[in-house]
């Protein structure tokens, strides 16, 4: 009899007389109309009951509108019995409180990222050496930064009495290492502060620009001595380096002991060991200083005598254009014509 509302359309006289004898016994066949409702009805009830099943205890709140379902979900799932001791518990991510990092010799790899090992690697000091400087707990390290961070030409004397509260006599020589291995060597185009906040900072204590100096010279023998110097990074970290030591030494009209660092040497041994490309940038950056100084102009004769040095490698048939043209630029920012330089 299911079938029989499909014949409306094709017999409906058929359809009434079938109608009329199933109204005498009490039937009713029903509708499209009802049918497709009835159908509709059905659907609903099959997607909403299994969405809203409540099997192994955790009730499954269903994407379809159906408020009063979902708040009967909902409560379920706040009347949830206790995990069992089988369930797995998902792993929450703790965060610890201990310093970052140890190096093998004992020092904390804090904010600034340098460890003993760090130490002995950039200066080339040996594990005892590295083990008399004393890194600072991490949260002086993080005040150091934040001084440097924030330090700016009109804010020097303030930062120079913040820098001295924080800083401690027996963190000189970490300071040291700090303020030439992670600020002057990479950030050039400050040194004119950095040299003035050195400057304020000495008049408190005496010893401080003096270990800042030394710590410039060990670091750039390191790299002048390694392999690894031929790498553009560390090309543009002697570079850097070169103008750092002209800022403190040349332009404030302090000398360049030769037990420090020998420029001369440094170029013969480059010319030996075909290291120019290294060497000759880091003694014109290193000469650039000598306009801003009143002793060691062109015509002092230890300038002179590496500018005639420089002036022999420049007539080198086989240099390179780019170190010809570092001798070119320096000519021009001491205020002196290459042409007269005496080889």
């Amino acid at each position: 009899m299911l079938e029989l509302p499909r014949l409306e359309d094709i017999a409906p006289g058929l359809i009434g007389e079938v109608q009329q004898a199933l109204d005498i016994n009490g039937a009713v066949i029903p509708s499209a109309v009802e049918k497709k409702i009835g159908l509709a009805e059905m659907d609903r009830q099959t997607i909403i009951e299994p969405i809203h099943s409540t099997e192994g205890g955790v009730p499954i709140v269903s994407l379809f509108r159906n408020p009063a379902a979902d708040a009967d979900a909902v409560g379920k799932l706040v009347e949830c019995p206790p995990l069992s001791a089988s369930t797995t518990l998902v792993k929450r991510r703790s965060v610890s409180s201990t310093p970052l990092g140890s190096s093998p010799t004992g020092g904390v790899d804090g904010p600034l990222g340098l460890t003993h090992l760090d130490l002995s690697n950039l200066l080339v000091l040996s594990a005892d050496e590295a083990s008399l400087v004393i890194v600072p707990e991490e949260i002086t390290q993080d005040k150091m930064k934040c001084v440097f961070n924030n330090l700016s030409q009109v804010m020097v004397d303030e930062k120079v009495m913040e820098m001295l509260a924080i800083l401690k006599p027996e963190f000189f020589d970490f300071f040291a290492v700090y303020f030439v291995v992670k600020r002057a060597s990479l950030e050039a185009n400050v040194h004119n502060i950095y040299v003035d906040l050195l400057e304020r900072m000495s008049e408190k204590t005496m010893s401080l620009l003096p270990l800042v100096c030394r710590t410039t010279y060990k670091r750039v023998n390191v790299l002048l001595a390694v392999d690894r110097s031929k790498t553009s990074a560390d090309r543009g970290m002697l570079k850097s380096l070169g103008s750092w030591i002209g800022s403190l030494t040349l332009a404030r009209n302090k000398p360049i002991l030769r037990r420090e660092l020998n420029l001369k040497e440094a170029l013969l041994n480059a010319y030996s060991n075909e290291r120019l490309t290294t060497v000759i940038p880091l003694v014109a950056k290193v000469l650039e200083a000598c306009r801003d100084s009143k002793i060691f102009k062109p015509t002092n004769p230890w300038v002179r005598g590496v500018l005639s040095l420089m002036k022999e490698i420049y007539s080198l048939a086989d240099l390179k254009l780019n170190m010809k043209f570092e001798l070119q630029i320096l000519s021009k920012q001491i205020g002196i014509d290459l042409n007269r330089i005496v080889p």
